[in-house]
Order: structure tokens, then C-alpha cells, then sequence
């Protein structure tokens, strides 16, 4: 039978024990929160993707398309000029506007909104039937609930710090994304190179060219839409005019003829000046341009509604 001298010292040695567990874990949790940064800032990755998805009903306006509009438009810059509520970055990497996707877009639209909107960036690649099926939205939509969860809350809080990611000399070049709570994606890339996407570009439509059934299904989306009371806008973000001629002949897309149709379908395009702007590969608008390019949108986009309240008024 122990004597309480024994029973006292093996309380006191626990006590010690599980002291030491708990300053280890709380030291461990500081380090890897605290431990340096890679090349990208602002939210961790995988808690930008994860809360991005999981918008339901809380925003006014909903940017869609590809990486172009998630590097190209800023809701931020947007905001001020609009006064739509929320404006969610609903772009995702290699997307297309397959069926999944056109269904989850106006479910981010809060029902309460009374100017409830979707902008679409429009690149020939959003239409090619393999982006369709394999694509980054496709790939998070179908992960698992807990995981989502984990990201929302954790996620990149464990991801490992790559040491040689910002070496000097790592690189010809330096590529960095800021991760914005609103969708948006601040690109860097130091140096610019304004032409870099030609060839990538020329090397995707050899092999596959737009689906004329998404187009359609785009047009169907948009009928859709407009008749629930959604303003819908459409825009080409901007290139480098040699990457733009050089998509427009690999690809063989009608711009005029889905831009005509989308018009019929009650979606309004808009272009705006962007012969200043600078491009980040030839395929992205670096942070700075971006924001500017948001704002000009954003303003043609309030000229608009100005003019469609001025014409409401003079038929009542």
C-alpha cells in the first residue's frame, strides 16, 4: 500500500507531466503560426478557397469566370463606386462554365438584394468541354464536408514553409498572390513578361476548341437569370493586343456572335479603356492594374443602371 508521501509525489510528477504536454503543444501551435511566410500573403490558400466556396445567399454581386477574373477583379475597388452590398469573387482556376458551376454561381446572391447581379469574364477557354469536367471549383465542390470545414477554419495553418521558396536567384522570375476574405487574388510576378501566354495559348486550342453546347448553356443561364430579376454583365478582361489576336485565331471564337447572343438572352456587355493597363503573363492583370481595371468596370456598370432608372422613369 502506497503511503500518501508516494500517492502525493506521483500527483505531483502527473501534474508536471501533463504541465510539460500543454506548454509543448501551445509552443508548437505558436511556432507554426508564427512561422514565416512564403511568396503568397494575406489568407492561407487553402481557407481563401474553402471560404470562397462557401458562400450561400449573402452578396449582391457575383464576379464569375476563370483565373482571369480571380486575379482581375477586386470587389474592393468595386464596392464603393456600385453600393450593391457584398460583392464575392466567385472566380476559380482553369473554370468553364459547365452546368455545376452555372448553378452555383447565382446561389452566393442574397434573395433580399433588390439589385441582385453576376458578372461573367468571357474567354474562349471557359468553354472547352475538358475544363468543364476537370476544373478547380469541380475539385473543391467535391470534397468532403469536414475537410471544408477544417480549411475554413485551419486551412495552410499546418502546410509545411518550403525554405528555398524566396531564395535569391530561385527563379528567372517571382510569382506571389495576396489571398483576399472577398475572392479576389492580388498577382505579382516580378519581371512582367506581357507575352509569356502565346504559346501556352496556341499549344491548349491544338488540341481541343470551344464547345458550342456550354455557349449554349451559357445563354440558357443568362435567360434564366434575367428573368429571376438578375442583372447580368459580361466582359472579355483585358490582353496584351498580340496574346489577344493570337487566342481569337488559335481558338476560332465568334466574340461577336456569343457576345450577340448573350445580348438576346438579356446580358449586357461591357467594355471599358484598357490600352494603359499593364499585364502581369499576358493572360492576368498584375494586383495594380487590377484594381483600376475593377474600378473602370465598376463605373461603367453604375452608368449603366443610371441609364436603365432614367429610361424606367420616363416610361412610368
Amino acid at each position: 500500500m502506497r503511503s500518501s508521501a508516494q500517492n502525493g509525489c506521483i500527483s505531483s510528477c502527473g501534474y508536471r507531466h501533463l504541465l510539460l504536454l500543454v506548454m509543448t503543444a501551445l509552443f508548437s501551435a505558436g511556432f507554426v503560426a508564427a512561422r514565416p511566410k512564403g511568396a503568397d500573403r494575406g489568407l492561407p490558400e487553402p481557407r481563401f478557397w474553402a471560404a470562397k466556396l462557401a458562400h450561400r445567399g449573402d452578396c449582391g454581386v457575383v464576379l464569375a469566370g476563370c483565373s482571369r477574373v480571380y486575379c482581375g477583379l477586386a470587389p474592393a475597388a468595386m464596392a464603393p463606386i456600385l453600393g450593391t452590398g457584398r460583392i464575392l469573387n466567385y472566380g476559380f482556376s482553369n473554370q468553364a462554365y459547365s452546368d455545376a458551376y452555372l448553378q452555383a454561381v447565382p446561389r452566393a446572391l442574397d434573395p433580399a438584394s433588390r439589385r441582385r447581379t453576376i458578372v461573367l469574364g468571357i474567354a474562349p477557354h471557359n468553354f472547352l468541354a475538358a475544363r468543364a469536367a476537370t476544373n478547380q471549383f469541380n475539385g473543391l465542390a467535391a470534397r468532403n464536408g469536414l475537410a471544408h470545414l477544417w480549411d475554413r477554419g485551419f486551412g495552410g495553418l499546418l502546410d509545411p514553409y518550403d525554405l528555398g521558396a524566396n531564395r535569391p536567384g530561385a527563379g528567372k522570375w517571382r510569382f506571389s498572390v495576396e489571398y483576399h476574405a472577398d475572392g479576389w487574388g492580388a498577382l505579382t510576378r516580378e519581371p512582367a513578361d506581357p507575352l509569356a501566354a502565346i504559346p501556352a495559348i496556341e499549344d491548349l486550342y491544338a488540341d481541343e476548341l470551344p464547345s458550342y453546347r456550354l455557349i449554349d448553356g451559357l445563354v440558357a443561364a443568362c435567360r434564366d437569370w434575367t428573368r429571376r430579376g438578375i442583372r447580368v454583365y459580361a466582359t472579355r478582361l483585358p490582353l496584351p493586343p498580340r496574346v489577344a489576336d493570337a487566342e481569337e485565331a488559335a481558338s476560332g471564337f465568334a466574340f461577336e456572335s456569343v457576345r450577340s447572343r448573350l445580348a438576346e438572352a438579356g446580358c449586357t456587355w461591357l467594355e471599358v479603356k484598357t490600352f494603359d493597363l499593364a499585364s502581369a503573363d499576358g493572360s492576368h492583370l498584375p494586383a495594380p492594374s487590377a484594381w483600376e481595371y475593377s474600378r473602370r468596370l465598376a463605373a461603367a456598370m453604375a452608368e449603366h443602371e443610371l441609364r436603365r432608372s432614367r429610361t424606367a422613369g420616363r416610361r412610368t
